[in-house]
């Protein structure tokens, strides 16, 4: 069936393929139903090795017994190369271009970006909770739980910064964490970095974002 409804969507029939999307949802419900009870009937049968190899499958649980992953010994030796090299490129001096950048900026004397309440609660109400916290500790789950009471003081700090032109420093901060891409890891490169920032300056960007975008569009 799943091979018909690839065969039908190079077709461009519409029709039939929500037809074919309908009766494969169907058969998929019902193998599930019949895998369920089969792994019940495991329950019954007290077959407690099928049961958990069930239960596996249907998590898609795995031990990862195929990997065996072979870090270079930690120590602090090896901490302090980690973190110079994906540091390096803090002892860059970037602080003409900022101050270049900033004169240019403050010609006006009205902030070029002015957001809402409603628009950070909104933006707030959409975080996916399940999201890790950045260097800020901010939970994503406090941040939507709590967005009615927060938007208020987030929106003054937001327009803030877009008046002053001034980030908070935390916000521009990340955690890096080095995951490793290969069963081996002989040098830096063999590791790939997994940068955790802050949730509070994902939004602040998507407000930058989208003001640019209807500058560009007028």
């Amino acid at each position: 069936m799943i091979n018909e409804k690839k065969r039908i969507f190079g077709t461009g029939n519409k029709d039939k393929l929500k037809e074919t999307q309908r009766r494969l949802n169907r058969a998929v419900r019902k193998e599930k139903l019949r895998y369920k009870k089969k792994v019940e009937k495991y329950f019954t049968d007290n077959n407690m090795a099928q049961v958990w190899r069930g239960l596996r499958l249907m998590s898609g649980y795995t031990r990862g017994d195929n990997k065996s992953w072979q870090l270079p010994e930690v120590s602090t030796s090896y901490a302090d190369e980690v973190n110079t090299f994906y540091n390096q490129f803090d002892s860059l001096d970037f602080s003409n271009g900022i101050y270049y950048l900033r004169t240019q900026l403050t010609y006006n004397p009205e902030p070029f970006l002015v957001i809402s309440e409603d628009k950070v609660r909104y933006q707030f109400a959409k975080i996916n909770p399940s999201k890790a916290a950045g260097p800020d500790m901010l939970s994503p789950r406090v941040l939507r739980t709590c967005s009615g009471k927060l938007a208020g003081i987030f929106t003054h700090i937001f327009n803030l910064s877009f008046s002053t032109l001034a980030i908070p420093e935390i916000w521009k901060q990340s955690c890096i964490i080095p995951v490793p891409k290969s069963s081996t890891v002989s040098c830096m490169d063999d590791l790939r970095p997994v940068a955790l920032t802050s949730v509070v300056m994902k939004i602040c960007e998507r407000f930058v974002l989208t003001s640019l975008r209807k500058v560009i569009a007028i």
